[in-house]
């Protein structure tokens, strides 16, 4: 696994913190994913045997916790909290509404694409018509 030499440093520097090494699991995830960007499949028996532990237990601390990505994600990344008591607060109503406005945006810019490639009688893909009318934050939707 590819990581910044700092990061090995304070993953190194962190374990001596914990008397039980299996105590370091939360802060090695979140290293690695602050210098990652997410938890890569190849962290799980790496943070294990760094840690002496089976991956399975490193495995059910990825899962459980919503914080942890595996996945890569974009450069903009929108979340809402939608526990209980966010929930009677609206959180599903902004999540709605987030998705109607989203998918409004992407339908608008799907039409744009359309048009310009029509006009200049060109095939470009979405992400060159984004950078040309200013919408390269919604090339991701294309």
């Amino acid at each position: 696994m590819k990581l910044k030499p700092e990061t090995e440093v304070r993953i190194d520097e962190v374990i001596t913190h914990y008397p039980v090494k299996r105590s370091a699991t939360l802060p090695l995830l979140h290293l690695i994913q602050e210098d990652i960007g997410y938890i890569p499949d190849e962290a799980i028996p790496w943070i294990a045997a760094k840690l002496e532990l089976q991956p399975i237990n490193v495995y059910e601390v990825v899962t459980f916790y919503p914080m942890f990505r595996r996945k890569p994600i974009g450069r903009r990344h929108i979340k809402v909290c939608r526990t209980l008591s966010c929930a009677l607060q609206g959180g599903y109503k902004t999540c709605a509404a987030l998705e109607k406005e989203f998918r409004r945006a992407l339908v608008a810019f799907r039409d744009l694409s359309r048009a310009i490639r029509f006009v200049a009688n060109v095939e470009m893909p979405h992400h060159i018509v984004g950078a040309l009318v200013g919408l390269d934050e919604l090339k991701g939707f294309a």
